[in-house]
């Protein structure tokens, strides 16, 4: 436990997680499908919202926190990559030929991001 009492985990950066967040993330809820949901939702849920500060300082979080997601994801691609080549997996003989398509465009548009 930590100096807070609660059960942490840490992430590569050495940044503390909540360890219970974190397993109900990975083992509890299919991530990959509600993720995208929920981000779509939170956009929709502040364009709809009344103009004031707040909503000003919801867009530059949320803008903020969509970098922060995608910066993951490029660190994770390298990772799952990285242990694809090494297992020798064709990625293109595994995945669903959209997804593939998609994971490739991707990542040609991400290649410069950091």
């Amino acid at each position: 436990m930590d100096s807070k009492g609660k059960d942490t985990v840490n992430a590569l950066d050495g940044t503390e997680l909540d360890k219970l967040v974190y397993e109900r993330l990975f083992n509890e809820i299919n991530t990959y499908t509600e993720l995208p949901l929920m981000l779509e939702l939170a956009a929709y849920e502040v364009s709809r919202s009344e103009y004031d500060a707040l909503k000003e300082h919801a867009i530059s979080y949320h803008i903020s926190g969509l970098v922060n997601v995608i910066a993951g994801v490029v660190k994770a691609f390298k990772h799952f990559e990285y242990e694809a080549k090494i297992l020798g997996l064709s990625l293109e003989d595994e995945m669903d030929i959209n997804d593939y398509r998609r994971y490739k465009k991707l990542k040609e548009c991400l290649k410069n991001f950091l």
